[in-house]
């Protein structure tokens, strides 16, 4: 933390606020031209809306950090012990006066207890501090990281790229993603998802392999999918693959929701270039089309693109107030809690405006994640999985300790969709009880709902919130656009 008046009167050629990934890609890209960057976020911490945390970690976003004009209300359930965090049930229980002579002698269980109780009943805070869930969970608090936004990279995708274009290799470990499953009443199913795939299957009739193999040689040939678009590139991807590849059930699923993964109709177009994108990046590393981040996936390859950012001459402050913005001839001035800093172009997440409202445009996200006492789909193993319900599709990422995100023996469930959270907790649940089953017990819940804030005309801000997809690529989109802006003009005015 730079110490008081330090920065008084300095000159940058970019301030960014905000280390979320696009804010952090932009950053490194930035300082990596020679530019003189300054990097501020007003949290303790790195990752903003793709932010990882140890337990007690999330508990204090929850309680205490979470931006409430993006992230309103979260939902918390520990063991059998349920507490929505908003409205405060109680400003004056005491945790302290509660906890019995057990729970006041562990450091972490009390932490945790002191954050919840102004939320809780003084009945739900003497229930959980008798929690023997809460103490197993509070006493590996840090062995887990909990996500706000898990996300996967595709192995021949941008992020990947970027990555070792960059030479940041050094900086991130990667698994591969073992699966993907798709969700039903009976369970999981795994997704044939390449030729090789589909000709081991022991699940598919020979006519499904055929009408597979078909779709799987048209997309992967240039010249018939040219033929595909041009003849059908407005229409709709789920009805060409019913009417022309007589796809139904299962596998029309498999292939419009999990290897495609439409949450919305999409066109022929954009269909193929999604199929044939995930085709694509099966091989490059194994057989798996997606990589997932060891220690928790966007708010790790945030900081690796920070520490790149410093190397290359970046400043960096945490846990600092932005006071005012005001616009000049010459670019900004930014007022801080440590002083005050002029720059020729600001580059910011939209909660930095003081006056940002939600999005009216873009739909908000509904998550749901949940810590598992048992590795219900395998040890070591990291698995994507779609779970579709009529017209709605619930994005799914199972993860356990092989990524290094819970202790040994347990595993996590995360689950989204887009829309509002009170409208869709329900179907979530039900996609997290499908997937699991009774194999395991649910000993931490939560559920969030994630808003997209707005930008104003006049700045240049990165997107409201971390979209719905299950990869990284659309960050990178975003941040390219930025920079291409940037260095085309040189400001970003």
């Amino acid at each position: 933390m730079a110490e008081e008046n330090t920065l008084n009167n300095e000159e940058y050629d970019a301030v960014v606020l905000g280390t979320g990934l696009v804010e952090s890609i932009v950053a490194s890209d930035i300082a990596a031209a020679e530019k003189k960057v300054l990097h501020i976020d007003r949290n303790p911490f790195y990752g903003g809306d793709y932010a990882s945390f140890s337990l007690i970690g999330f508990i204090e976003w929850a309680t205490r950090l979470r931006d409430r004009s993006q992230v309103p209300v979260v939902d918390i359930a520990i063991g059998d012990v349920e507490m929505q965090l908003g409205a405060r049930k109680s400003g004056e229980v005491s945790a302290n006066n509660l906890l019995p002579e057990t729970a006041q002698g562990s450091c972490q269980v009390g932490e945790i207890l002191a954050m919840l109780s102004e939320y809780l009943s003084s009945e739900q805070l003497e229930q959980l501090s008798n929690s023997d869930v809460l103490k197993r969970l509070a006493g590996e608090s840090r062995r887990y990281a909990l996500e706000l936004a898990p996300k996967l990279t595709f192995c021949r995708g941008p992020l990947i790229d970027v990555l070792i274009a960059a030479g940041m290799a050094e900086y991130m470990e990667f698994k591969g993603v073992d699966a993907n499953l798709l969700v039903t009443d009976a369970g999981v199913e795994r997704v044939p998802d390449s030729k090789e795939e589909v000709f081991a299957s022991t699940a598919l009739k020979l006519i499904e392999k055929r009408k597979l193999m078909r779709l799987l040689t048209t997309i992967s040939d240039p010249e018939q999918v040219s033929k595909l678009t041009s003849e059908h590139g407005n229409e709709d991807f789920g009805d060409l693959l019913r009417k022309q590849f007589k796809l139904d059930g299962s596998l029309l699923n498999a292939v419009l929701y999990a290897v495609a993964r439409a949450t919305r109709p999409i066109s022929v177009s954009e269909g193929c270039a999604r199929v044939e994108k995930y085709l694509k990046s099966i091989g490059r590393y194994g057989r798996m089309a997606f990589l997932s981040s060891m220690y928790g996936s966007g708010a790790e390859v945030a900081q690796a693109f920070c520490r790149s950012c410093a190397v290359a001459g970046g400043t960096y402050i945490l846990s600092e107030s932005i006071k005012q913005i005001e616009k000049t001839e010459s670019g900004y001035v930014v007022e801080l809690s440590h002083g005050r800093v002029t720059t020729k172009s600001l580059i910011m997440h939209p909660s930095y405006l003081s006056d940002a409202t939600e999005s009216e445009t873009e739909v908000p996200i509904a998550r749901r994640f949940t810590v598992l006492d048992f590795p219900a789909l395998g040890e070591d193993t990291t698995s994507m999985l779609s779970f579709v319900e009529g017209s709605h599709v619930v994005s799914m990422l199972y993860l356990t300790s092989a990524t290094m995100v819970v202790p040994k023996g347990k595993s996590l469930m995360y689950a989204w969709t887009e829309g509002r959270y009170s409208q869709s907790k329900e179907l979530l649940d039900r996609a997290i009880d499908s997937a699991v089953g009774d194999k395991a017990h649910r000993m931490l819940s939560v559920g969030f709902e994630c808003r997209a804030l707005a930008p104003r005309g006049g700045y240049t801000c990165t997107p409201g919130m971390a979209d719905e997809s299950v990869d990284l690529d659309s960050a990178v989109q975003a941040a390219q656009q930025i920079l291409d802006a940037f260095f085309g003009s040189g400001s970003n005015e």
